[in-house]
């Protein structure tokens, strides 16, 4: 993975899978931060179109409990790679994704997620942007 994040040549943007286990949140891209007072989070956009409606990367996130009753907000994919998430949608339906499973939402899902914490390969895509 090249340390700069200019894309203007569009060359491919991998994870290695030493990466994937974890140094790219070591990266100096890195951006460590809370979701909310309680939440850490670290996040590693490794690629995003020009229009800002696509990106694909890595996200680690500590424990959570989060609402979503208006929508999602967002199209997105992902894989997860350590830990678990249980889903409730709106409608009482429990979906749970454990490491090596992935996950499809789409931006209208309305419901609640759970976490002891996890960490994700995620491709999203926002119609009004990310």
């Amino acid at each position: 993975m090249s340390d700069e994040k200019d894309f203007k040549d569009r060359h491919p943007s991998k994870f290695t899978n030493e990466e994937i286990d974890g140094s790219i949140f070591d990266h100096k891209d890195a951006d460590a931060s809370m979701y909310n007072e309680t939440t850490p989070v670290v996040c590693f956009p490794n690629l995003s179109s020009s229009d800002k409606k696509f990106e694909t990367g890595m996200y680690k996130s500590g424990p959570l409990h989060e609402s979503y009753p208006g929508g999602y907000g967002f199209d997105e994919f992902m894989y997860l790679i350590t830990g678990s998430v249980t889903l409730t949608s709106a409608d009482g339906t429990v979906t749970e994704i454990k490491a090596g499973e992935a996950v499809s939402m789409h931006k209208e899902w309305n419901g609640t997620w759970d976490t002891e914490g996890y960490t994700k390969l995620y491709v999203m895509y926002g119609s009004e942007g990310l």
